[in-house]
């Protein structure tokens, strides 16, 4: 194992890889901007920067789906249009119209821009053929309009396909702290509804990434984010199950620091309603953890990704205020430092920093701390990332200290190859049995071993196949003192017609803590690519732990109308005991960014319902209207109404 640590880390040591030549653009200034309305014409665009081409993602031309993109920018915005062609017009979907939210099933463009002129740092706008959008900012953002920002965006169906016109706030994005000329990297990519299939303006294979399209010489304003302090200040009022009145208000604040920089904060956080994720009934050896839903931390949540060995918000379940910096140092080095604080109980805080000296190689490094009266609990962590061509070699050192348990380390090297759509990678590990850092997510300790794996993906350009493919994998791990702990093989395949029926079947098999594994499984989906009306299923069945498995699922989806969106999933484990799982959602869109919505889950003998009005994903004030309790494990009686209502001041 010591030799191929020693292989990996000589590889990032003595490989380097030259710069590609990038396609430039220039150009894209102008005097009188166009207008946003979906009547797209050449003399309005004039002077904007044009783009063309159409790929498939295994680099074959996307014959009858040609793509046609245009760029410009004045003081206040950066414009964007797109004319996505299409053979069967009458095909294209288009029915989302509502802003700030991701129209999965309808033909959409993206328009990626790194303003930093990174390969990622990309800020992605996702435009339908109606008047939908969607911001995805780096780093994270809580789905709030006077924080996150907005796009205007208006398309429409054309004879020859669709189109689009957008406009985007300069003061939404973020910028380097310079203003002035500056390179950005762009890319332009579209997905077709009816068959889920993408589309690319510019094919880049895994070792030509840095041909990413260069825009060259983008003047970015003065002032491009206007100094002001945004609060969201919120109250609520109602009663709990007892029947007496509950209270309260508290407030978060975001404010940038320069144009790069930003600071967020928050004072006695209410989350009630946020509906947090549901954990399935999968069996598993190790702690499982459901996905963050909370705004404060949603927002930016990205600038601690990397640090999530030894940070995972989940790990702090309750704040009574928090504040964190997120941004940009410079061109190539990003920020997060965060504290949290639950008054009387515990202090939190977390720093994270991740580099990219050249466009092949990431370094990152970051602490994490932890204060409780009867412990104090450290940990840091450094890793590095280098590409070779279609080759990535990546490292990882981690050093935990508690003060009930101890001293801990961990140490980790991967090796990838991706060509296409086949490649493989072969990682090892090793992990102290002390190497527990509290606000982490590290669920397994004394081992070492290495896993080794394999996949390939097909994209065929013609016939019954959207795409197919086949993955492998291989690990052993032994326990530190040399004792047998996990060796295991698993297979998986799977198969999408463009028909719209996806099929997939997986295998385990091997030791795990002693016990003979083997599990096989199957799943359907039909059709894969409408998140808004499909039916799937699924059986796992073997042993596991000593004991037979069984796991039967369902999953449904159904839009009763246009407006009213329906989706219901079951699951049944028998292993050792019988468990069921069943949640059931219901959605009415009211039109005005106002909707009813409800959740009913069955887990075992326990049942919960909640019904919700919400007001929100707009500008100006947002209401909440809450009867019952979204996260309670039983149905809790109670009524909540909040306000939050949004100030601005420029300073």
């Amino acid at each position: 194992m010591n030799k191929i640590l020693l292989w990996v880390f000589g590889i990032v040591a003595g490989c380097s890889t030259c710069r590609a030549a990038a396609p430039r653009f220039q150009g894209g200034k102008i005097a009188t901007p166009p207008v946003i309305d979906g009547e797209f014409s050449e003399s309005e665009w004039a002077g904007a920067t044009k783009v063309t081409g159409s790929y498939y993602t295994d680099g074959n031309e996307a014959t009858g789906f040609p793509i046609e993109a245009y760029l410009a920018y004045d003081g206040k915005y950066i414009y964007f249009a797109a004319l996505c062609g299409d053979p069967n017009p009458s095909e294209v979907r288009a029915q989302e119209y509502r802003k700030n939210t991701f129209a999965r099933e309808d033909d959409t463009v993206q328009f990626g821009l790194s303003t930093f002129g990174l390969l990622d740092n990309t800020h992605n706008f996702t435009l339908n053929p109606r008047t939908a959008s969607h911001v995805y900012i780096p780093g994270g953002k809580a789905n709030k309009v006077e924080w996150a920002g907005e796009v205007d965006s208006v398309g429409k169906v054309t004879d020859k396909g669709w189109q689009v016109e957008a406009r985007i706030p300069w003061s939404i994005l973020r910028l380097p702290a310079k203003t002035g000329p500056t390179n950005m990297r762009f890319h332009v990519q579209r997905q077709v509804g009816r068959t889920g299939r993408f589309m690319v303006q510019q094919y880049l294979n895994s070792d030509k990434v840095e041909d990413m399209n260069i825009w060259e010489g983008v003047e970015i304003p003065a002032q491009a984010r206007p100094r002001a302090l945004k609060l969201l200040p919120y109250s609520y009022a109602g009663f709990q199950q007892d029947g007496k009145p509950i209270r309260n208000l508290g407030v978060d604040l975001k404010t940038p620091l320069t144009n790069s920089l930003e600071l967020i904060a928050t004072a006695n956080p209410d989350f009630r309603n946020i509906e947090n994720s549901i954990l399935g009934l999968d069996f598993s050896y190790f702690e499982r953890l459901a996905g963050e839903s909370r705004p404060f931390f949603l927002e930016g949540q990205e600038f601690f990704g990397s640090a999530q060995s030894i940070f995972r918000s989940q790990r702090v379940p309750k704040i009574d205020a928090g504040a964190k910096v997120i941004g940009d140092l410079n061109d190539r080095t990003r920020v997060g430092v965060m504290t949290l604080q639950d008054f009387g109980k515990q202090s939190s805080s977390v720093v994270s920093v991740t580099g990219n000296p050249d466009d092949t190689f990431t370094y990152n490094t970051g602490l994490a701390h932890l204060d409780r009266e009867d412990l104090q609990s450290a940990a840091a962590y450094a890793s590095m990332a280098k590409r070779l061509g279609k080759a990535t070699a990546s490292a990882r050192w981690s050093r935990h200290h508690d003060s009930v348990i101890g001293t801990g380390n961990d140490f980790a090297t991967n090796l990838s190859y991706n060509d296409q759509g086949w490649g493989g990678y072969i990682n090892t590990g090793r992990r102290e049995k002390k190497y527990r850092p509290r606000l982490g997510f590290a669920v397994e300790n004394d081992y070492q071993g290495v896993n080794i794996g394999a996949f390939m993906d097909r994209v065929p350009t013609t016939g019954p196949y959207n795409n197919y493919g086949v993955s492998g994998s291989v690990e052993t791990y032994s326990r530190l003192s040399g004792k047998s702990y996990r060796k295991t093989s698993s297979f998986n395949a799977w198969v999408n017609l463009r028909a719209g029926l996806s099929i997939s079947t997986w295998a385990m098999m091997g030791q795990n803590f002693g016990f003979d594994d083997n599990t096989r499984g199957f799943n359907l989906t039909y059709p894969y690519y409408d998140g808004r009306r499909f039916i799937g299923g699924s059986f796992t069945w073997g042993h596991q732990g000593g004991k037979p498995y069984q796991a039967p699922s369902l999953d449904l989806a159904y839009p009763v109308t246009k407006r009213i969106q329906t989706n219901f999933s079951a699951q049944f484990v028998d292993h050792f005991i019988k468990q069921t799982q069943w949640i059931g959602t219901a959605t009415a869109d009211l039109g005005g960014s106002q909707s009813l919505s409800t959740r009913f889950v069955r887990q075992q003998n326990n049942y919960n319902v909640y019904f919700s009005f919400r007001k929100s994903g707009t500008a100006g004030a947002e209401y909440f209207a809450i009867l019952g309790d979204p996260n309670a494990q039983s149905f809790r009686t109670s009524l909540i109404l909040k306000a939050v209502f949004p100030i601005e001041i420029r300073y």
